[in-house]
């Protein structure tokens, strides 16, 4: 079966019907509707900044509401909202906060039921300024924070309405300054038998990327050796669920779960004094999501590492927690492009190049059991 255009309206369908005395052909031709058009259309639907700079940004969100009818309808009134919203749920329970709102109404306020024209357009345009020092979108296990805008065109009694939605995100990250107080190394002695420096090149990472851990050991005696290094990312998840009963810290009620998201161990020989290996962070986002910082939810991870020793006939570790961010792949794009868009100076049209030729712990916890991984070291 295939479809041939006629009109605006029309289609001819083709339909070969195979019989046992030969082909039958059929030439059918059905009268069909346009769709339907009710829509949200945004100049940008996500949003960037970062902690630092967030009480002086405002979100420009520019857009329409657009109406193609396929018939000739009456509708009593048109309206747009928007709205920030929290949902964290609790047990069985689910706690709703609704944090930011706005609406319009394009029709309905003065001028009663109207007649909308089949095929003509009709166009709602909008703007609003959003403070930038609203909550980020959130989307955990447990809790969301959504915003949407969402549009009905009502119609009369016993007629259904039509409605359509649209989804914004608010993305922020760590600016430089705050970042750069994350601790990145680490160094100290064991026992008086071994020095050791354990180091990552930097806190912020994105999902699906690796964390290099590189090390160097030097031993005071000569009975202490490296035995195995582990190193384990665990998430810490942080709601503040709003009580009915009251407002600000105080009426809230404040839950916390943890979560190792990966795990691995590498085994050394006993002359291994320096090397790296590297943990690779999930990419799915059920199996990590990333850091936030609001007042109801927060995210955060660290990465912890052993060192396990021998000394003769003793054994021993050490443990090394590093907190690490964890944003989305795009972001950390966007900050690229950003950091080189800065450092690239102006350049004058006319001082151009020649042309060229055609080129030739969390404190106190130990991490769970690691299961043995071979890895590739440095001696």
């Amino acid at each position: 079966m295939f479809h041939t255009p006629i009109s605006d309206d029309l289609f001819c369908i083709l339909i070969n019907t195979n019989a046992t005395k030969g082909v039958v052909s059929e030439r059918v031709e059905i009268l069909l509707q346009p769709q339907m058009l009710f829509k949200i259309e945004l100049n940008q639907d996500t949003f960037n900044s970062s902690y630092e700079d967030q009480e002086d940004r405002v979100f420009q969100v520019v857009g329409r509401l657009i109406f193609l009818p396929t018939f000739s309808m009456k509708i009593t009134r048109i309206k747009l909202e928007f709205t920030g919203e929290l949902c964290i749920r609790q047990e069985l329970n689910r706690v709703r906060k609704l944090f930011y709102q706005h609406h319009w109404i394009f029709h309905g306020q003065a001028e009663g039921t109207q007649t909308f024209e089949k095929g003509r357009l009709y166009s709602y345009p909008f703007h609003l300024p959003i403070p930038g020092d609203i909550p980020e979108s959130v989307d955990v296990d447990n809790a969301r924070i959504h915003y949407q805008f969402r549009a009905t065109a009502e119609a009369p009694l016993y007629l259904p309405n039509f409605k359509t939605s649209r989804d914004i995100v608010i993305r922020r990250h760590m600016g430089p300054t705050l970042s750069l107080q994350f601790n990145t190394k680490s160094q100290g002695i064991w026992q008086d038998a071994l020095s050791y420096d354990i180091s990552i090149p930097t806190s912020d990472y994105s999902v699906g990327s690796k964390i290099p851990i590189r090390f160097k050991l030097e031993k005071l005696t000569q009975q202490a050796n490296i035995n195995f290094i582990g190193f384990s990312l665990r998430e810490r998840t942080m709601y503040r669920i709003p009580n009915s009963s009251g407002d600000g810290q105080a009426g809230t009620t404040v839950s916390e779960h943890r979560r190792w998201v990966k795990t691995e161990v590498s085994f050394f020989n006993q002359v291994t004094t320096q090397g790296m290996v590297e943990l690779n962070i999930p990419k799915s986002p059920k199996k990590i999501h990333y850091d936030c910082i609001t007042e109801n939810v927060e995210v955060k991870h660290t990465l912890h590492i052993r060192l396990d020793f021998k000394y003769g006939r003793r054994t021993g570790n050490v443990l090394v927690v590093f907190p690490i961010i964890v944003k989305q792949a795009l972001m950390n794009q966007l900050l690229i492009t950003d950091a080189i868009t800065e450092m690239l100076p102006c350049y004058d049209p006319s001082d151009l190049p020649p042309l060229y030729g055609t080129p030739t712990l969390h404190g106190g916890e130990s991490p769970p059991s690691y299961e043995p991984r071979s890895t590739s070291i440095e001696s």
